[in-house]
């Protein structure tokens, strides 16, 4: 239920943005591992120049704002 305004990019490996988050919800058995795996994947899309630090606290703001797991 939160937007980010973080354009959905493509990865390398034929995912996108929300592919990985769906990823990281999937595989957490707790809130607090959902929002971890998130702020692993924005630290490694920003290393990559895929988002930009503005960019990955957004995404972050939103993970930790959700109901998952």
């Amino acid at each position: 239920g939160c937007d980010s305004n973080v354009p959905n990019h493509h990865i390398d490996d034929g995912c996108n943005i929300l592919d990985l988050i769906s990823r990281c919800a999937a595989s957490a058995d707790n809130h607090g591992r959902f929002v971890g795996c998130v702020a692993h994947l924005n630290n490694s899309m920003v290393s990559a120049g895929v988002i930009t630090e503005e960019q990955k606290d957004a995404v972050q703001s939103c993970a930790a704002q959700t109901d998952i797991p």
